[in-house]
């Protein structure tokens, strides 16, 4: 439909579904000329996310002067981060990953959004991987690797979990164990963070809850020698935005800017 010499589309996502993507799921909408776009999202429905790099809702490949509304009544989710991995024994744990954009704008233009009733969050920060135990072998007058961190957990908005740390062979002591992974987060709840193996190995650090960074990892402990030894655990996941926009792009809510409706930074 035309509106003077600006093409016009109006389409409405009915049911719950993964992202929607202009350049993957609005291939009828040119990219080469500025659009008006609407998009109206049915009363609680979820529109999830299931990566960090795509929006739930993600506006790409629109001529530069397009024109977007959208008008909310259900829920645009970012993917959550990933948990980061546990340490081995002579590593450290490994950070969490930040958590997606729910509303995305990748345009030269103006979105609009109308959001009263619906819900726009950011996926929750992936929880940091527990630091690895080192332990001291008087054989060898030094600390070596014993047991891996325990994995971090992934962030509300289905962040996936932190792989627990591997034991550690050396010589002159018993081999170290296995950190654990943590939990993977789902639409609604944060993942948690896992144990590290024996001799103090560092705890994964907790997914966190939409739009929140996660939990940093415990570090490692060293035991038995002088002057102690410790392996530092991951540090957290951030949040992921709630809306997050080109620099040319003017956003304008005419509802629901505030929390509960939106939970996440709102920026460049």
């Amino acid at each position: 439909m035309m509106l003077g010499s600006r093409p016009r589309f109006d389409i409405t996502l009915p049911s719950n579904r993964a992202q929607w993507r202009k350049s993957v799921d609005g291939t009828q909408i040119p990219s080469t000329i500025p659009v008006s776009l609407i998009l109206r999202i049915n009363s609680a429905i979820e529109i999830q996310s299931n990566s960090t790099s795509v929006g739930a809702i993600h506006l790409d490949a629109l001529g530069a002067g397009s024109e977007v509304q959208i008008f909310n009544t259900g829920f645009l989710l970012g993917c959550g981060g990933r948990g980061g991995s546990g340490g081995d024994g002579a590593g450290f744990g490994v950070a969490g990953g930040t958590g997606g954009t729910a509303l995305r704008a990748d345009f030269t233009g103006t979105l609009t959004i109308t959001n009263s009733a619906g819900r726009i969050w950011g996926g929750g920060g992936g929880g940091g991987g527990g630091g690895g135990c080192l332990i001291w072998v008087p054989a060898d007058s030094a600390y070596d690797d014993h047991s891996g961190g325990g994995g971090g957990g992934g962030g509300a908005g289905g962040g996936t979990a932190g792989a627990g740390g591997l034991k550690s062979v050396h010589v002159g002591s018993v081999d170290g164990s296995a950190g654990t992974a943590g939990t993977t987060g789902s639409v609604g709840v944060n993942g948690t963070g896992a144990a590290g193996g024996d001799g103090s190995a560092g705890t994964g650090g907790a997914g966190a809850a939409y739009a929140v960074a996660g939990s940093a990892g415990s570090a490692g402990v060293g035991h038995g020698g002088g002057g102690g030894a410790s392996r530092a655990g991951g540090s957290a996941g951030a949040a992921g935005y709630a809306v997050r926009y080109n620099a040319g792009t003017t956003v304008n809510f005419i509802s629901g800017s505030g929390s509960p409706q939106v939970k996440g930074t709102v920026g460049v």
